[in-house]
């Protein structure tokens, strides 16, 4: 109940599925946990649903000088910050922010940092400090049962 499953699929089917290329599917999935299910499964309802044509330029970046605030998680695995370096490096007025966790990182430090850029319009003098001493709180295994 967490996803919504519709907005994934105008996003997938459009953007990302026309871009694989059927001959690397079972290469990129070797070795992983769910294989090359999840993604066959989006491939077959990709089929199905509704989609606008991109323009040819849909893939070039955006390359603006108004300020942006990038924000990641250390272990997203959908948008890493790999993904959020590389959008940057095209941003010249942006912040880049990688927070300890995974998809949809939140938090007070990042909220305080979001109210700050939204009030000035600004990425200018952020207080960041705050940001680069979080860290993921330790994996504890449940015990063993017998």
């Amino acid at each position: 109940g967490m996803i919504a499953f519709g907005m994934l699929f105008c996003v997938t089917a459009s953007e990302d599925i026309p871009r694989i290329k059927p001959e690397q599917i079972e290469i990129a999935c070797a070795n992983t946990f769910l294989g090359s299910t999840r993604l066959r499964e989006r491939m077959a309802v990709a089929k199905i649903w509704p989609v606008i044509p991109e323009p040819p330029s849909f893939a070039e970046p955006v390359d603006v000088d108004i300020p942006v605030l990038l924000v990641s998680g250390s272990h997203d695995p959908v948008t890493s910050p790999y993904w959020g370096e590389e959008a940057a490096s095209h941003l010249p007025n942006s912040v880049h922010i990688i927070l300890p966790g995974g998809h949809g990182v939140s938090g007070p430090e990042l909220h305080k940092i979001e109210r700050a850029f939204l009030e000035n319009a600004s990425v200018k003098n952020l207080d960041l400090s705050k940001i680069k001493k979080l860290r993921m709180p330790p994996l504890v295994m449940p015990a063993r049962r017998n």
